[in-house]
């Protein structure tokens, strides 16, 4: 959706209307670009470490990662008679020495913007690895707050952009 759209047919309700009506772009702005809590938007390149678990979730976190660890370090599963176990025991076990080091801002850990790193979570608390609580705490590292404009164009608008956009431009 554009910009233009967004403010038009106001979507999600947010009253553009009267700030159309008053002409008072600066109040669109700060209103689009408003951080949230109850919205969030996936954010591609958000790397995780342990790091960051213990960090953002405390000692949650830390439990979190021991739970990761004790997996890992139990007895191959068999790909014949579990082949999911199997497989998320093998990516775990792969995953762990680059989450347990490292530095997010250079790229390092588990991307949880990735769509295959959020099944991978998911996927450990249907089997029981993790619960479900546990999981959807690593989830929300890849899903924070964010403003309407940030879900409409990936970062914060300006107020050229939103006069460009209802003058007609």
């Amino acid at each position: 959706m554009s910009l233009r759209d967004e403010l038009l047919s106001d979507p999600e309700a947010i009253g553009y209307a009267p700030m159309i009506a008053a002409g008072d772009h600066a109040g669109i702005v700060a209103r689009l670009n408003l951080v949230e809590p109850g919205r969030t938007a996936l954010v591609p390149l958000t790397f995780v470490t342990v790091r960051t678990l213990v960090a953002r979730l405390g000692p949650a976190g830390a439990v979190l990662v021991k739970k990761l660890r004790a997996f890992a370090a139990q007895p191959d599963f068999s790909p014949d008679t579990d082949p999911q176990s199997y497989a998320l025991h093998a990516t775990v076990q792969e995953m762990l020495p680059f989450i347990s080091q490292g530095d997010p801002a250079r790229g390092d850990g588990v991307d949880m913007g990735d769509p295959g790193s959020r099944a991978l979570f998911s996927a450990l608390a249907t089997i029981g690895v993790i619960t479900q609580d546990e999981a959807d705490s690593v989830l929300a590292l890849g899903t924070p707050p964010c403003s309407r404009a940030f879900q409409l164009v990936g970062r914060s608008v300006t107020l050229n952009e939103v006069s460009e956009a209802l003058n007609g431009g």
